[in-house]
């Protein structure tokens, strides 16, 4: 970490909490939160158009996935 940069990891349920109030979506990363962009509509033909004929399909923004890291850390 450098210096003069204070550790800025919250909890799992503090961030799924802050999500719930904020207008801005973002991820989460082993207890670290970073803004994400917006998607255009162009990228969400692309992404739709490159599952076509596939067992998964693309869900809007609105949807978190939870992701085990390992040594119990986790993502969404």
């Amino acid at each position: 970490m450098a210096a003069g940069i204070a550790d800025t990891r919250i909890s799992r349920q503090d961030y799924l909490q802050g999500e719930l109030a904020s207008e801005i979506r973002h991820e989460y990363l082993a207890g670290n939160v970073y803004a994400m962009s917006g998607g255009t509509l162009n990228h969400q033909r692309v992404a739709g158009n490159q599952l076509v004929g596939k067992p998964c399909f693309p869900t809007g923004s609105d949807f978190k996935l939870q992701v085990p890291l390992g040594g119990g850390e986790e993502a969404f």
